[in-house]
């Protein structure tokens, strides 16, 4: 088994899917993954799989969606197919066993409203307050 993990962001909003021969719930997404720095940085681009109705709720109810950061780990999946013109090729998948959210730099609505200033006239004594 090769095991593999990143964070990157999802590339498209999530479309849950069921299989025609088992009709199990799935989710078929990629994510973008930086690697490098400067000049040498590069984007990555892997397919990822999530099976079960469990899991892939799970996903929808934190409302991932495109541009999500997200960091994944699951076994890496080689698959071959042909292309439309009938040439082979080959598309590296990751099938999910966990993700989850990246917490983020950026600031909320809510971190970053201004807070009323209170006036200390509005501020009542209390002298059972352990100091």
């Amino acid at each position: 088994m090769l095991t593999v993990t990143g964070i990157g962001r999802v590339t498209a909003d999530l479309e849950p899917k069921k299989s025609e021969k088992t009709g199990n719930e799935y989710l078929r997404f990629g994510i973008a993954i930086n690697k490098g720095h400067g000049d040498n940085q590069k984007t990555v681009f892997l397919q990822c799989m999530l099976y079960g109705e469990q899991q892939v709720q799970r996903m929808i109810n934190a409302k991932v969606q495109k541009g999500s950061l997200i960091a994944v780990s699951g076994e890496l999946d080689v698959e071959e197919y042909k292309k439309k013109d009938g040439t082979p090729d080959k598309s590296v998948k990751v099938m999910l066993y966990d993700w989850n959210y990246v917490p983020s730099s950026g600031k909320s609505k809510d971190e970053t409203a201004p807070i009323e200033s209170q006036n200390s006239s509005d501020i009542t004594e209390n002298d059972d307050l352990p100091l």
